[in-house]
């Protein structure tokens, strides 16, 4: 029997099956999911594009302002025809509105002409005039330029909602794509490793069949295994290749150059790395999030911007009411004092009402309705909301006891291995029964691995169902 010049090479492939890596890692370069996702939110086109919703919630604050901006404007038109005035009017103002639905105006008018009409004729320096106009019906606690602003203010608070919502999505995405990463290049170093030992073994069994050692049918045993390992280590390979490709969506510089990943930044390897648990504070954070969750308030801005919408359509229902009054000062005594009498000024008063308020209160019934639909929505929406984030939490839960019993199949699985690799350099198994124990090994790393991964997506799950303020 030859066999003792060979239990060297065979015991060195059972040695070399031990590790689950068949190349040396360099430890400075693996690419840590920290780095990866602080990374992704400062360069990716979606975290800049995030950042503009602030912006425009700003610019529409500052569109709505601008309804109570002070208006200054002025009018003249004049004839002349024939070497003769027939009239020329003059009128320059300031406006000043106010939130209180009352606006200060003030102004200067000068009218002449022979073909003026009367009402519009003044003194010759002109008539001055300062005063205020008060809407004592409609538009007296709110008005399209109050409603504007108000819903301008909600919308800058929904987009900066929107803005956490967006970035949220990222870092999930992105997080997901980082771990199928990692899968995909745990699952390629397992391959590689099963291949290096299989085509160890492949060449061992065949010496020792030349010698007589073993069968030559385990040649054909042999060899079918590393063919086998060939397949599932190429699979594997093309695996990580598209697996890598899609992890550089999420790498660029500065949101516009997208950038390719340094061919030696590696993941962490499976057996490095621990399962990631929930602290105590989730259930505190799970009811916070009832609370602040930017979904759910992005919700509840729908209804106060429709409430707004239904208080300015009840406001409608009021009748047009609205007083004018104006001083009015010719300005021809040096004195202001001795040119103002309150004998002098002008005053009206607008009224109108539409007698059935069809429109009115149709327009407040519908945006009643909607307010109901939106509230339904909002209850709706927290109760899965609250569901989702649960089931989250029960997935990691499950997926941390599970790689606790996967983590004991793996020992279990090598230390079956190694005693079949024993009892067939005796004679008492077969390569048959030795492939077996192989597969199982493998299919045992696979599967830590995969639920490692299932275990670092829950995590992500949980944070993204809770889409707690991001920085």
């Amino acid at each position: 029997m030859k066999i003792g010049k060979y239990i060297f090479l065979l015991i060195f492939a059972v040695n070399k099956l031990h590790s689950p890596v068949y190349a040396q890692v360099d430890s400075s370069k693996t690419y840590a999911y920290d780095a990866f996702i602080n990374r992704v939110l400062q360069y990716h086109p979606i975290a800049f594009q995030a950042g503009l919703k602030l912006q425009e919630g700003e610019a529409y604050i500052l569109k709505a302002k601008g309804n109570f901006d002070p208006k200054i404007g002025g009018d003249i038109q004049q004839k002349y025809f024939e070497g003769k005035e027939y009239y020329s009017d003059l009128g320059v103002g300031l406006k000043i509105p106010t939130w209180f639905g009352i606006s200060g105006q003030a102004g200067f008018d000068q009218g002449r002409g022979d073909f003026l009409n009367g009402q519009l004729l003044t003194p010759e320096n002109g008539l001055w005039h300062a005063g205020i106009s008060v809407n004592l019906g409609r538009g007296l606690l709110i008005d399209e330029r109050r409603a504007e602003l108000k819903q301008a203010r909600i919308f800058a608070e929904s987009a900066e909602m929107e803005r956490q919502l967006m970035l949220n999505e990222l870092i999930y995405d992105a997080s997901i794509s980082y771990w199928e990463w990692f899968k995909a290049y745990n699952y390629l170093q397992i391959f590689g490793a099963a291949l290096e030992t299989s085509k160890l073994r492949f060449e061992n069994v065949k010496q020792l069949s030349f010698y007589g050692d073993k069968p030559i049918i385990d040649t054909v045993e042999a060899g079918l295994q590393y063919q086998n390992q060939l397949i599932n280590f190429e699979q594997g390979l093309l695996d990580w290749k598209n697996k890598t490709q899609k992890l550089e969506i999420y790498l660029w510089q500065d949101g516009i150059i997208p950038l390719e990943l340094d061919t030696l930044m590696i993941p962490s390897l499976f057996y490095e790395v621990d399962a990631v648990s929930l602290d105590a504070s989730v259930q505190a954070r799970i009811d916070s999030a009832m609370v602040n969750h930017p979904k759910l308030l992005m919700s509840q801005y729908k209804i106060d911007f429709m409430t707004i919408e239904n208080r300015l359509n009840r406001d409608a229902l009021k009748p047009v009411f609205a007083v004018k009054y104006n001083a009015l000062s010719s300005f021809t005594e040096p004195n202001v004092s001795d040119n103002y009498s309150i004998n002098n000024y002008n005053w009206g008063a607008t009224f109108a009402y539409p007698i059935f308020t069809r429109k009115e209160r149709g327009m407040v019934k519908l945006s009643s309705l909607k307010i109901q639909s939106l509230e339904a929505d909002l209850s709706d929406e927290t109760l899965k909301l609250r569901n989702s984030i649960q089931m989250a939490v029960n997935l990691n839960q499950t997926t941390i006891n599970q790689i606790a019993v996967l983590r004991q199949n793996v020992a279990a699985s090598l230390m079956l291995f190694d005693a079949e690799q024993r009892r067939y350099l005796i004679g008492e198994s077969s390569l048959f029964m030795v492939n077996n124990r192989e597969l199982s090994y493998i299919s045992a790393q696979q599967k830590l691995t995969e639920m490692l991964t299932n275990n670092f997506i829950s995590k992500h799950l949980v944070d993204y169902q809770l889409a707690e303020r991001i920085p």
